[in-house]
């Protein structure tokens, strides 16, 4: 119940602190950044609590919304914009990244370092290719050759793991 009582208290000071900033005429603010202020919040809390318990779901989800409030928060703002048919290479990295995060405090998950690189690699590759840093067929020639080879390696990298526990 003392949870329950935190998060609101969370969620209604950042509410207010939003219409307060709004209302003074200080900053442009309105409810979309709000909203999306919130759930960066709530990841980075997500995040804390799971790095301080070792519990990797709240670090994997604590990283992601974390990420996407921030990213949101960023884009509404005017200060960042990322063009939406980017945002799935954004979703690939931002795994990439949980799943890197989970690794650092939890070492025994290593496993997850396979499908992180996976992850970064095409979030990665789907910029470049968007920059005409790379070319889109050598992109999908890459994930032709390297797609089955990281099946593989997370399959094998599965099996030692229910070996060592």
């Amino acid at each position: 119940m003392k949870q329950r009582k935190t998060w609101l208290g969370i969620v209604l000071v950042v509410i207010g602190l939003g219409l307060i900033i709004h209302r003074s005429g200080l900053f442009s603010i309105d409810g979309d950044q709000i909203f999306w202020g919130a759930v960066a919040l709530v990841g980075c809390a997500l995040l804390y609590r799971g790095w301080e318990t070792g519990r990797g779901g709240k670090l994997f989800w604590g990283t992601l919304l974390a990420v996407f409030g921030v990213m949101q928060v960023l884009e509404l703002s005017d200060l960042h914009t990322i063009p939406h048919h980017l945002w799935f290479a954004v979703l690939l990295i931002a795994t990439g990244i949980a799943l890197v995060v989970r690794f650092i405090k939890m070492p025994r998950d290593w496993h997850f370092l396979i499908p992180a690189a996976g992850f970064l690699g095409i979030g990665t590759g789907m910029f470049l290719v968007d920059a005409g840093v790379l070319s889109h067929l050598g992109f999908l020639d890459g994930i032709w050759v390297a797609g089955p080879l990281a099946l593989v390696l997370f399959g094998a990298a599965l099996l030692v793991k229910s070996r060592t526990v």
